[in-house]
């Protein structure tokens, strides 16, 4: 009986272990930190295809660099009439995986600017790190500081992003 007892336990132990190293994360574009959805209190007033480029961050892609709107391009502005169904599309990209390791901390290349009606925004690029693409979406507050940031390689969630730039704008991702 001892015997069985302890190997239920040893068998209860080895299930809870597995169980607690293989839990897989969230990631989505358009999520905070807390997994509540970006754009549940706010308004968008604006959705811009835009290209931003900054050497630092190429350079040094982990460095976090200041937001510098000089260094922003605006290549389109999507109609008001698509924003919602943007919007929809877009907070649905991303899913479970396992821990990816941070590969940028600033935005660099080209992506979207969605602009809130309190003048917040949140900035998504996609750009190649070390021969490899990945995506930086981070979320401004209204003085152009960096409240939170996601910066990872995860093909899936950037083929989705790109499909879905190249099917709202006139302007396509390559």
């Amino acid at each position: 009986m001892f015997k069985v007892k302890k190997m239920l336990m040893l068998i209860v132990t080895i299930i809870l272990g597995v169980l607690l190293v293989s839990c897989d994360y969230s990631y989505y574009l358009y999520y905070n930190s807390d997994g509540t959805d970006l754009f549940v209190d706010k308004d968008v007033s604006s959705i811009e295809l835009i290209q931003y480029e900054n050497i630092n961050t190429r350079n040094n892609p982990l460095d976090k660099e200041d937001f510098d709107i000089r260094k922003l391009e605006v290549l389109e502005t999507l109609q008001s009439d698509y924003m919602e169904s943007f919007v929809s599309e877009l907070s649905q990209i991303g899913g479970l995986s396992g821990k990816y390791e941070e590969k940028i901390s600033s935005p660099l290349g080209m992506g979207i600017r969605i602009i809130y009606e309190d003048q917040s925004f949140t900035i998504t690029t996609i750009t190649i790190i070390d021969e490899v693409e990945t995506v930086f979406m981070g979320d401004y507050n209204q003085n152009e500081e960096l409240d939170m940031y996601l910066g990872i390689s995860w093909q899936e969630m950037i083929d989705d992003f790109k499909e879905l730039i190249n099917s709202y704008f006139v302007t396509q991702y390559s």
